[in-house]
């Protein structure tokens, strides 16, 4: 069975620390994506031997590299993010680095980092990385590998096609996924109570083989209503 797990973006407190978020996502899931999303946040996450060791009880751990306040090119600020992805990739098995290609200038700079990047599909709000000609173009011209949104793919197709055919020409280079729904407060909201539920299981009924990190906003009752969100995904593995 694939590993599932939670983004440590998922949670409705701002104030409760990456720290907390990693503890409470040991008890749900094998699966951990550590989402950072200015540059500031990556900077002012410190590596403790306590963290590491939290980090540790996954079994496939990603990042989410920033993804506000960035445009990734050739000058001092992108080199010094690099630096900071190289050293938690040194600490920790990182399986993948999650990034929104409509924040990359210099595709060519990152394909060539040695970092293991993965180009993620994007929302309505964006026009790169959404359509399965920009990832046929990926394909041809980088070695990226890459995540599937569902919930991206559902505010283009509600019937999914077209995101089946992103899944297609991602091919072999998909490494995890990205699911939630949506209701009418929240874009990503926990599949199994979400508006979208039958539409998001057309893809979750492909049983893709790869992790599923669970982008659902995690609001009020947020420890039972993860727990529910877990088992639901879980079913589709089986």
């Amino acid at each position: 069975m694939a590993y599932v797990g939670f983004s440590t973006g998922d949670f409705e407190n701002p104030s409760l620390s990456l720290n907390n978020r990693v503890k409470f996502c040991d008890y749900l899931g094998e699966a951990l994506e550590l989402l950072f999303e200015t540059p500031k946040d990556l900077f002012d996450f410190r590596l403790t031997s306590n963290m590491i060791k939290e980090i540790m009880e996954h079994k496939y751990v990603t990042i989410h590299a920033p993804f506000k306040n960035i445009k990734y090119k050739s000058d001092k600020n992108t080199d010094i993010i690099l630096k900071k992805l190289k050293y938690l990739c040194k600490k920790l098995p990182i399986k993948g680095i999650v990034i929104h290609p409509n924040v990359i200038v210099d595709f060519l700079k990152l394909d060539e980092s040695g970092l293991p990047f993965l180009i993620e599909n994007m929302d309505k709000t964006k026009s790169i990385g959404t359509h399965p000609s920009h990832f046929s173009e990926y394909v041809k011209k980088y070695k990226f590998n890459f995540v599937f949104d569902v919930q991206h793919a559902f505010e283009h197709d509600p019937s999914m096609k077209l995101g089946k055919e992103i899944i297609k020409v991602m091919g072999t280079r998909l490494q995890h996924m990205h699911v939630s729904g949506c209701n009418k407060r929240h874009n990503h909201y926990p599949t199994f109570i979400s508006d979208n539920k039958k539409n998001i299981t057309k893809i979750l009924n492909m049983k893709i083989p790869v992790p599923k990190i669970l982008e659902g906003f995690l609001v009020i009752d947020f420890r039972n209503i993860a727990i529910d969100e877990i088992k639901f995904i879980e079913s589709f593995e089986k």
